[in-house]
């Protein structure tokens, strides 16, 4: 990813997730941001891989209240909250959840606010920044 003068850009790293609580799609912000490739993380719990573990009752609770009674607390605001990486450390992010779809069916989108520096690509390119969380 680089911008027309191979400046560095910053993106979004993207984390969708189903009804039941498990990655159905990732991109490649979020495999710098969180350690993980997509091949790696695809069709595993976000609860177990990304989210801290004092935070995961009430991860659990929040998606099953919200699955239920399509009441939610997070939903489309944006919070800082702590994120995992994948060799243990915990992080700061700023995070907006989205859903969509209906009831049994439904769907949601994480999305980790400009968190991380894409380096520029192409000739005399530095590698990427390795998943720098800073805000």
């Amino acid at each position: 990813m680089s911008t027309c003068n191979d400046e560095p850009v910053i993106a979004d790293a993207l984390v969708s997730v189903n009804a039941k609580g498990f990655i159905t799609d990732w991109n490649e912000p979020a495999e710098l941001l969180f350690g993980w490739k997509k091949s790696e993380i695809l069709g595993r719990s976000l609860t177990f891989t990304i989210v801290p573990p004092q935070h995961r009752d009430a991860h659990v609770a929040g998606l099953a209240r919200y699955i239920t009674t399509g009441k939610a607390t997070v939903i489309n605001q944006r919070f800082a909250t702590t994120a995992l990486h994948r060799d243990g450390r915990e992080f700061p992010v700023e995070l907006t959840v989205s859903a969509a779809g209906k009831q049994g069916d439904t769907r949601f989108v994480g999305d980790f606010h400009g968190l991380i520096r894409i380096a520029p690509t192409g000739p005399g390119a530095t590698s990427a920044d390795g998943g720098g969380a800073g805000l």
